[in-house]
């Protein structure tokens, strides 16, 4: 599970695209709603990801991100 550290908050985070050297392929990033995670892009995932670079991620407290323990760094 790949993930950053945030201010010590761990961020899940996922890379789709082509097989190979695909830096030609043009990126886009995937940020899901309120109450949602990534899982909510699978379709894209699916339709888009032989043709483009997707970066898809957790925002914190959603899905595989961490929480802060102080819920003011929720942002």
């Amino acid at each position: 599970m790949p993930t950053i550290d945030r201010d010590g908050v761990p961020i899940h985070y996922e890379l789709h695209g082509p097989p190979g050297d695909n830096s030609h392929a043009p990126p886009i990033l995937l940020s899901h709603g309120y109450g949602a995670t990534s899982r909510m892009w699978d379709g894209q995932v699916a339709a888009f990801a032989d043709r483009y670079r997707l970066v898809l991620w957790d925002m914190r407290g959603h899905g595989q991100s961490g929480d802060p323990a102080d819920p003011a760094r929720m942002r």
